[in-house]
């Protein structure tokens, strides 16, 4: 059996972190539409209410995986309406919800913690 060489293998390994960043950050942008709060107001409300944790467990299931109640993902508003949400992975949380801002105001838009109805 030929084995690739030693650099292509931490190549694939670094092409796998990335789509394991793609799917975080995918999974914070959707919590986000579900929840109708962003990743950081979902996480706060989880910690203050610790009673809520077999809810949740059961919500992650239910979305299969997808519910990420860790900062990096705020809802885009545009006129204070609910036009989509945003997802960022690859630095600690509070840093990917810094990002997160900066890239919404930069295209024009807003961020929300809350949905609008």
């Amino acid at each position: 059996i030929r084995r690739p060489p030693r650099s292509t293998r931490k190549e694939s390994s670094a092409a796998s972190d990335v789509y394991k960043r793609q799917d975080i950050a995918y999974a914070k942008a959707w919590s986000c539409i579900a929840a109708g709060f962003s990743t950081s107001t979902l996480r706060d409300i989880i910690e203050e209410q610790p009673r809520l944790d077999k809810a949740i467990n059961g919500m992650q299931i239910m979305a299969n995986g997808k519910l990420i109640p860790t900062p990096g993902g705020l809802i885009i508003q545009k006129d204070g309406k609910n036009i989509g949400a945003v997802g960022i992975s690859g630095d600690r949380s509070d840093e990917d919800e810094i990002c997160a801002i900066a890239g919404i105001e930069d295209a024009g838009f807003t961020y929300s913690h809350r949905a609008t109805k």
